[in-house]
């Protein structure tokens, strides 16, 4: 089991990320219905939007309302958000059966564009405050339909106009991609995840849960679609949150696991940096031994109440490495359709995983693609690879485990940020 410990305030100069450090000020998580939170009110614009992603995207969410755009020959449409908090639009490419992209008209699209996710019918992004609406036309295309302002204010005296909105720092999408999952800081280590019914493309309020220091980053679902799971660590406190979906789609807290995928052994503090859920039952979650530069990689099974066991012989470390002490940082990881193939992304290249009867992993040769600072990974439905990374958008054809970059790739996309990646076929 993992170990909590209270460390000389030196160490906690290294967590400057969310989740990880800082003040200790947190409460136990409650929910609130829709109207007790933000209600988000929607701008001059009608309607639009559902989908799913992130720094460390968590994938497209399934099909909404309204027509599903396929772009001319097109395998997928790949979205590409730029930076944080960013107005700057949204990149976006029509993939080809062979992984060359072309981009989309109008692309790139202006107007809020962090944290995209997408789904059949709507693209979504926000500038921190606001969530933007796009609606996607029959090439792929994006035409922003809603602007809603989906945070709550502090108040706050020496600020103008007296109050400081909180900000959005990630984005989920369930499986149906009818609700929408908004990672909130209203500061001081108070997180939240904010519910949004979005299955007509504008962001109505369902509730919110929290706060707590440990919701730090966006949402993984079960199989079934039943229990939404994130992580975190807050002054080191290891901690896989889940969270039962109920009727409303809000969400209700449960016991997951406190056992870490100990690989360095177990004198070591342990921090989750990435998880990923596979349609096979079983849920991989990345983590890292503190005050190193190392990531280790272990399997949960997903049990019918939605609790985590980590799987015996299931913990491995990794070729990849993590940035500074280990602490706070993130891996991209992202299992393919049939839940066989995990993609792990990080710094220093991508790694391939196969998933075993039993539900233990088993590396495809070493570390590949090296080079890129990799911030998310995703797939399509006909075994094309997608990551961002600092020269943009890359496309890679998979062989059983073996990357090939595709011609033309990486595609230029601004400072790329979120990936959303949606198959046409």
């Amino acid at each position: 089991m993992s170990r909590t410990l209270v460390l000389p305030f030196a160490f906690f100069l290294l967590a400057t990320m969310t989740g990880c450090g800082g003040s200790s000020r947190s409460s136990s998580s409650t929910t609130t219905s829709a109207g007790s939170g933000s209600t988000g009110t929607s701008g001059s614009a009608p309607p639009s939007m559902p989908g799913s992603g992130g720094p460390s995207g968590t994938g497209s969410g399934g099909s909404s309302g309204g027509t599903s755009g396929n772009s001319q020959g097109a395998v997928a449409n790949a979205y590409v958000g730029t930076g944080n908090s960013s107005t700057n639009g949204i990149y976006g490419f029509a993939i080809a059966p062979d992984g060359t992209a072309t981009s989309i008209p109008g692309s790139p699209s202006s107007g809020p564009g962090s944290y995209v996710v997408t789904n059949s019918a709507y693209v979504l992004g926000t500038d921190g405050q606001n969530i933007a609406g796009y609606k996607r036309t029959g090439n792929g295309s994006l035409q922003q339909s809603s602007f809603t302002l989906a945070v709550n204010f502090n108040q706050c005296p020496t600020c103008a106009g007296g109050t400081e909105p909180w900000t959005i720092q990630a984005m989920s999408l369930d499986h149906s991609g009818q609700t929408l999952y908004a990672l909130e800081n209203a500061g001081a280590d108070d997180l939240y995840y904010f519910f949004f019914n979005v299955s007509n493309g504008t962001p109505t309020a369902i509730g919110k849960i929290g706060p707590s220091a440990s919701y730090s980053s966006p949402l993984v679902f079960s199989p079934d679609n039943q229990y939404a799971y994130g992580f975190g660590c807050f002054h080191l406190g290891w901690d896989i949150t889940g969270f039962r979906r109920n009727g409303d789609a809000s969400l209700t807290p449960i016991t997951t696991s406190n056992d870490a995928p100990m690989y360095a052994g177990g004198n070591q503090f342990y921090c989750p940096v990435g998880q990923a859920v596979s349609q096979m039952g079983y849920m991989a979650v990345a983590d890292t031994a503190v005050n190193t530069n190392t990531v280790g990689l272990g399997v949960y099974k997903i049990n019918a109440d939605g609790s985590l066991t980590l799987l015996q012989n299931s913990t491995l470390t990794t070729a990849l490495t993590m940035g500074g002490n280990g602490c706070c940082g993130e891996v991209a990881m992202s299992f393919d359709p049939s839940g066989q193939m995990l993609a792990l992304a990080g710094q220093n290249g991508i790694q391939m995983y196969q998933l075993m009867p039993g539900g233990t992993l088993t590396s495809v040769g070493g570390l590949q693609q090296p080079g890129p600072n990799y911030l998310a990974v995703q797939w399509d439905s006909v075994n094309h690879v997608f990551a961002i990374g600092s020269s943009g958008l890359f496309v890679f054809d998979n062989s059983q485990g073996v990357l090939t970059l595709a011609s033309g790739a990486p595609h230029a996309a601004g400072v790329a940020g979120s990936l959303a990646v949606l198959p046409t076929h």
